[in-house]
């Protein structure tokens, strides 16, 4: 994913968890997160903030969400 899709990953899940997403962190996330589309990201984040109550969002969960949703569609 590019730097920017990153940054506006982190801006969504930020207005669910107000998190304060920073320019170190989308470094970090983008490293966390390499080869990862950004559509099954935003679909695996969605899928964790529907079902997750105590959970703040990490990569792995999106790395986690994104096998699943790749194996759906196998």
């Amino acid at each position: 994913m590019t730097f920017e899709q990153i940054t506006r990953l982190l801006a969504m899940a930020s207005a669910r968890d107000s998190r304060i997403p920073s320019q170190a962190m989308a470094l970090a996330w983008q490293q966390d997160l390499a080869g990862l589309e950004f559509d099954e990201c935003v679909e695996a984040m969605n899928r964790h903030f529907k079902s997750a109550t105590d959970e703040y969002l990490k990569p792995g969960h999106i790395q986690a969400g994104v096998r699943i949703i790749r194996d759906e569609k196998r």
